[in-house]
């Protein structure tokens, strides 16, 4: 018999209709197939085998082919939603497109319709639906929370738990109730988000017996690439790992996975999550470089954590969330491929430019000259912009470089930032700021604000609800040092420090309480106007919604839901409530025009089962603004970095880089300032409704920002046991006005007193860690040159130790040696201090009840020891 060739096999394939070049795609993956099975001693009924694969490889192009439609239809739908966005951007600004584009990525403080609907607002709120709910499912057993963050035991249970969640798993396997109710609502939201994931265009199969594992590239670097390989190897299910792969061609391709994960680029957005389509050939090529490893079981899984690992499970699924959030936000706003959908709306922008006959040449040429500048590389402000919320500039470009750099940067925090609490007295103000911009009584405000902090974590109903509107977990999260770090993701042992201090200071609590205070207040006050329709709610809150891309027709589907019933009898306006609006509420108004469109094209139950999904999509959309709502007004209110900030900041640099590490260590302790100019100072502040300028707002803001900044360094002074400045020189209220407005820490740096090495601006301007440099090279210099003082370096020291700092412990560690230690190297040096103090801010030391006069100078002897 003829021996039958590759040729013979490629013809009778194309014979069953197929093209010449995915017949030869098949019978080269037939081919393969078979050589691997005869490499692992498989060849009994091969015929069977062979058939069987070639059935799952149909079964796949099939879903493939599926899932490219779709993608297409997202993709028109998409492109149509954004032209008409940016054109009705254009129109209300004045024809600023970029900044259209850019309120696309991150929002705008431009007013205009939807200015602050965006990739980026949506990403907070998709990531709060998810954690929220979660949160506020494990209230019901609030005590696995400490489990959770102390028990190393009872997260190897969750994990043992998560993979028995699966076909013929053995839930309860570990015995441990507390278990696995952790691990069904963490396989839950894993599976609603992978869900909405593959809605929005990706093709994620489910992950059955599964848990998110986090790499620690610095400890797989350390162990180099060989080793990794062989000590990973044995704890993975090789088949589902690398379906149809020989387990040569597993180790490399698990060498591949490792210089993903140690270069960074296992951390970036996926093919799969972006939706791409991935056909067999892009399957060959990327293969890897966006593969899930799945371990044998619970306990391999957890073998390689311990050696190769970070964080925990928590800590991953958390993280897996927020990734998930992030792809589902962009592919939800931008479509399946959101970069190439940005160049295409700006070609789009560029060809009416070129059409508008209102347009002299000239400037047709500038403006488009000005959207290739800003979208023709990643320098440009919509390329940055786009970096950003991809979360491509938290990939490390080198890890070591990176981990040195942001673990010196934690250190200058917490030897610095003892004390942030103080400063954020100034938050009182924002808070009721951002209530009288929202419709709300400016002087309740300042009252709620205070019975926020006074209330703190309310363990009870008010502390679920918080949960749902997106609030409260920052601080089990450990997301507090965002306020001060927006350009950093830090090393594990070193965020986990930086948790501990600002807890310990008290502004882990600060924060969480009075963002939830907001949210609740807030929420309240939407649901107490869901009586009244879009014409009678005040015009702030028209202003409000309209600004996030909300008119009648979603404000009338919103408020036909019975609102949620505290105990105490007040209701609130959850975002969840989006799930129950009637049909004929969304029919009514919302879905109108889109389901007389379905309805020319499809009778019956098609029509029926289409008309369905748009009502879910509707829903999900409300639910998302709702909870996108309540997540960037919140922000107005307690102010934190956003993507436009972290942009603003970085550039677009990568974590790594020296650009990257400059542009970081330059931005230190700068995030919230510039977050504070951005919402407050950016101009919609100025704005009321729909008056062009906001003069009571303004009052308020000027005063408030005098009244607050002297109170917070009043703050500071006392806890150090300083009189207040004297309030008649212009330098305190100077001071005190950089204090509320943004400088916050900062400001100590600006206009607190000069450092004994004699900084300069630009060595402040540089960040804290240059100014450390340039007194260690100052120091040097002085050794050198004989003129150091014995005191010198021991200031050096104190002013970069961690923890020291830390507000209500440092005045008595002062008293109780530092000063001492100061005066036996320098004697005199605290009556100089003394001195200069009262001539510099008209400031002397307090005389208190207990204590009488506590003057350093008077309390410890000339050269040492007390009185």
């Amino acid at each position: 018999m003829a021996q039958i060739t590759r040729a013979d096999c490629v013809a009778s394939v194309k014979a069953a209709g197929m093209s010449e070049t995915d017949a030869r795609e098949m019978v080269d993956m037939v081919l393969a197939e078979r050589e691997r099975l005869r490499a692992l001693g498989q060849t009994d009924r091969m015929e069977k085998r062979l058939a069987d694969f070639v059935s799952r490889k149909a079964e796949q192009a099939k879903i493939t082919a599926a899932k490219q439609r779709q993608q297409a239809a997202l993709n028109i739908l998409r492109r149509q939603e954004l032209d008409a966005r940016l054109a009705r951007f254009e129109s209300e600004t004045g024809g600023n497109t970029v900044e259209g584009i850019l309120s696309m990525l991150y929002g705008s403080y431009k007013e205009a319709f939807d200015a602050r609907g965006s990739v980026s607002r949506d990403r907070l709120a998709i990531a709060r639906q998810w954690l929220g709910g979660a949160f506020a499912e494990l209230q019901d057993r609030a005590h696995v929370f400490k489990l959770l963050r102390r028990d190393k035991d009872f997260l190897g249970d969750v994990v043992r738990e998560m993979y028995e969640i699966k076909p013929e798993g053995r839930p309860g396997i570990t015995g441990s109730d507390d278990a696995r109710f952790v691990a069904s609502i963490f396989s839950k939201y894993s599976e609603i988000a992978r869900q909405r994931l593959n809605e929005a265009g990706a093709m994620i199969g489910k992950l059955d017996g599964w848990a998110p594992q986090e790499h620690d590239a610095a400890k797989m670097l350390e162990a180099g690439h060989e080793a990794w390989v062989e000590r990973t190897m044995p704890l993975l299910d090789l088949e589902r790992s690398f379906e149809g792969a020989t387990p040569e061609e597993a180790r490399a391709i698990l060498g591949d996975v490792y210089e993903n994960i140690v270069t960074g680029r296992g951390q970036a957005v996926s093919a799969a999550e972006k939706g791409q389509f991935l056909g067999p050939r892009n399957l060959a090529r990327g293969m890897g470089k966006n593969r899930v490893l799945h371990f044998r079981n619970a306990d391999a899984f957890l073998d390689y954590h311990a050696s190769f690992g970070r964080g925990n499970v928590f800590t991953g699924v958390v993280n897996h969330l927020d990734r998930a959030a992030r792809s589902a936000a962009a592919m939800e706003r931008l479509g399946p491929n959101p970069e190439n959908m940005l160049k295409s709306v700006v070609e789009s922008a560029k060809r009416r430019i070129r059409q508008d006959a209102t347009l002299a040449p000239e400037e047709k040429a500038a403006r488009i000259a000005k959207l290739d500048r800003n979208i023709s590389s990643r320098t440009g402000k919509i390329g940055i912009a786009l970096s950003e919320v991809l979360g491509e500039t938290l990939i490390p470009e080198s890890v070591s470089a990176a981990k040195v750099a942001s673990s010196v940067r934690a250190v200058q925090s917490l030897a610095k930032l003892g004390g942030a609490v103080l400063s954020s007295v100034a938050d009182l103000m924002t808070y009721a700021m951002a209530a009288r911009h929202d419709g709300m009584n400016l002087f309740e405000a300042y009252g709620k604000a205070f019975a926020a902090l006074l209330e703190g974590r309310d363990t009870g109903e008010k502390r679920q609800i918080a949960s749902m509107l997106g609030t409260m977990f920052d601080g089990v999260l450990g997301e507090i040092s965002a306020r001060w770090h927006a350009q950093d993701s830090m090393p594990g042992q070193m965020s986990s420090l930086m948790n501990t201090m600002f807890r310990a200071s008290g502004l882990t609590y600060w924060t969480d309480a009075l963002k939830a205070g907001y949210a609740r207040m807030f929420s309240s006050h939407l649901a107490d106007h869901t009586s009244r329709t879009w014409p009678e709610l005040p015009e702030e809150l028209r202003a409000m919604f309209r600004r996030h891309g909300w008119e009648e027709a979603q404000w009338e589907a919103v408020r036909s839901v019975e609102m949620h019933r505290a105990q105490d009898g007040r209701l609130y306006l959850l975002p969840e409530s989006a799930r129950r609006i009637p049909v004929d509420s969304l029919d009514g108004l919302l879905l109108r025009d889109r389901l007389t469109s379905l309805a020319q094209r499809y009778t019956g139950e098609e029509f029926e089962r289409r008309a369905n999904i748009a009502r879910q999509d509707a829903r999900k959309r409300l639910e998302t603004d709702l909870m996108g709502i309540y997540a960037d007004e919140t922000m107005n209110a307690v102010i934190e970095p956003d993507d436009r900030t972290r942009a603003l900041m970085l550039q677009g640099t990568k974590p790594g880089t020296l650009s990257g590490e400059v542009a970081r260590f330059v931005m230190q302790f700068k995030s919230f300032p510039i977050a504070y100019m951005q919402r407050i100072l950016g101009g919609q502040v100025y704005k009321r409704g729909g008056s062009p300028r906001d003069l009571a707002g303004v009052t308020h803001l000027i005063a408030g920002s005098l009244i607050f900044g002297y109170a917070a360094m009043v703050a500071k002074d006392f806890v150090k046991g300083k009189t207040p400045r004297d309030p008649q020189k212009m330098s305190t209220w100077i001071a005190a006005a950089a204090q509320s407005g943004g400088a916050g820490i900062y400001g100590d740096y600006l206009f607190g007193q000069a450092s004994r090495f004699g900084n300069s601006p630009l060595e402040s301007i540089a960040g804290p860690t240059a100014g450390t440099a340039a007194n260690a090279i100052s120091l040097w210099q002085k050794m050198r040159s004989g003129d150091a003082r014995a005191g010198d370096a021991f200031y050096l020291a104190l002013n970069n130790t961690p923890f020291i700092n830390l507000w209500y412990t440092r005045a008595a560690l002062d008293y109780a040696a530092l000063f001492h230690v100061q005066e036996m190297m320098s004697p005199g040096t605290l009556s100089r201090r003394e001195r200069r103090m009262k001539k510099e801010f008209g400031q002397k030391y307090l005389t208190l009840p207990i204590f009488g006069d506590i003057t350093p100078s008077h309390v410890i002897r000339y050269g040492g020891g007390f009185r």
